[in-house]
């Protein structure tokens, strides 16, 4: 045999062997599709098409022939003795096409069968979403924390899922979200009133609430460690729920719900390594009480207080960073008339220098106005104003008033009056409210020269 006759065997053999690993491939890889062990996102959407794609290309294949074999009727030919033949041939092709057509039929049936079957597993794949029960008209989203693990997701779902009670509905929505507005748009585009979302990384989970028609009253992050267990899971779950609950007008059972929880979490080991967890429940159980929050026949001031005290007590033993607590405890504080104790708390605010000082200082200037400490509230005010951003604040008419009437109060009538030429337009509600405000002042101080400023002030007000 010639060198070129053996290279082109060679070459033949080569192309030989090619085809068949060709094959191979293509049937190891139609096996995955159908078996849904394919590499790919949507395994069940691959293997149901698979199968369609299947039968339906047999049909193609064997339909044709069905009806080329279909026997036709002719004429009988008759036998030596006179008699008819029946043709045997002709009853086994139809018997065969029949046979072959009822297990087309079947086929087809079982395909429809397995894609009603695999519907809610396609769907989920398709649309990333899966719904772990059916009630539909409070839908919570939880989103995929990273691209690569989902388990903690899981784990906070399925706990969310258990304390719903059938009440609100949990889904896993198969997707990592980043922003905040993106948050929003696939909360309404799969009709969600909260979407959990964040990312887990460097075994920290920073875990973010997007509320849509509805206002979240706790903090819209919280931070947990990846390495905790299932209670501090739980613990943040049953926070969640008793939200949801309270904003369904469940405030009984949202109190009793999350006040279980606070009790079991003050013993358990992963408030050491977050306990800013344990103080945002602390806080949202003085809000169920709170009479500014939780409807009346449920609200409890003295048990508000005191639940803002056992988060405060929180803070201060941790160092934390969070302001809630004292803000709404000086508010009911003041309410009680516990003016002292109202002022203490804002002036923790002041001494932390907060974010919002503005508002501090004007809410302490009001407790300092209404205990009779007009120098005190002059001083918080003018601090405040001092900011020129507080101008664009929606309270500085109200912040301009009170300076004003403090002013007044302490005698100092000339620098009142110029203080009120500062007022900017106002709302015929600031109009009237000021004018009222105003004209009791005057009627209450028996003071004539201040009767006659308060009249310049109410013209420069109108």
């Amino acid at each position: 045999m010639s060198k070129t006759q053996k290279d082109r065997d060679y070459l033949s053999f080569l192309k030989k062997l090619g085809d068949i690993g060709s094959y191979t491939a293509a049937i190891v890889a139609y096996l995955l599709a159908i078996t849904g062990r394919a590499p790919t996102p949507y395994p069940n959407t691959v293997s149901f098409l698979t199968v369609l794609v299947t039968v339906i290309a047999v049909w193609l294949w064997r339909l044709p022939r069905i009806k080329a074999n279909s026997p036709v009727r002719t004429a009988s030919s008759k036998t030596k003795s006179g008699k008819k033949d029946s043709s045997e041939n002709g009853r086994n092709s139809l018997q065969l096409r029949n046979l072959e057509m009822t297990g087309l039929s079947f086929l087809s049936v079982a395909v429809l069968a397995l894609g009603a079957f695999k519907f809610p597993s396609i769907q989920e794949e398709v649309t990333g979403l899966n719904c772990l029960n059916e009630r539909s008209d409070f839908r919570v989203l939880v989103a995929d924390f990273s691209a690569e693990e989902n388990q903690f997701e899981n784990n906070l779902a399925n706990v969310l899922d258990l304390q719903s009670g059938q009440r609100f509905q949990i889904c896993r929505l198969n997707e990592n979200i980043q922003l905040t507005d993106v948050a929003q748009d696939r909360g309404l585009k799969h009709q969600a009133k909260l979407v959990i979302w964040g990312n887990n990384s460097q075994g920290s989970i920073t875990i973010y609430f997007t509320a849509l028609d509805w206002e979240v009253l706790t903090q819209h992050q919280s931070k947990l460690s990846a390495s905790e267990g299932q209670e501090e899971t739980a613990f943040l779950a049953e926070t969640i729920s008793a939200e949801i609950l309270f904003n369904q007008g469940n405030t009984s059972e949202a109190q009793k719900l999350l006040y279980d929880a606070l009790d079991v979490a003050e013993i358990q080991d992963w408030v050491q390594s977050n306990p800013g967890l344990l103080a945002d429940g602390q806080f949202l159980l003085g809000l169920f009480y709170d009479h500014n929050y939780a409807p009346e026949d449920v609200a409890d001031s003295k048990r508000a207080i005191e639940e803002y005290s056992n988060a405060i007590r929180t803070i201060v033993e941790w160092d934390l960073d969070k302001d809630g607590a004292y803000l709404n405890r000086a508010l009911l504080y003041y309410d009680e008339g516990d003016f002292e104790k109202a002022i203490a708390d804002y002036t923790v605010l002041v001494n932390k220098n907060i974010e919002n000082i503005n508002d501090v200082y004007f809410m302490r200037a009001q407790v300092y106005l209404d205990s009779g400490k007009c120098l005190d509230a002059i001083d918080d005010l003018e601090t405040a104003r001092k900011d020129s951003a507080i101008e664009t604040d929606l309270l500085y008419p109200y912040h301009i008033h009170y300076l004003g009437q403090a002013y007044l109060l302490c005698g100092d009538l000339e620098a009142a009056e110029q203080v009120y030429l500062t007022m900017p337009e106002l709302t015929q509600e600031e109009l009237d409210a000021f004018s009222s405000d105003l004209n009791n002042l005057a009627d209450n101080s028996g003071n004539s020269e201040m009767k006659e400023v308060i009249v310049k002030i109410l013209n420069i007000i109108q």
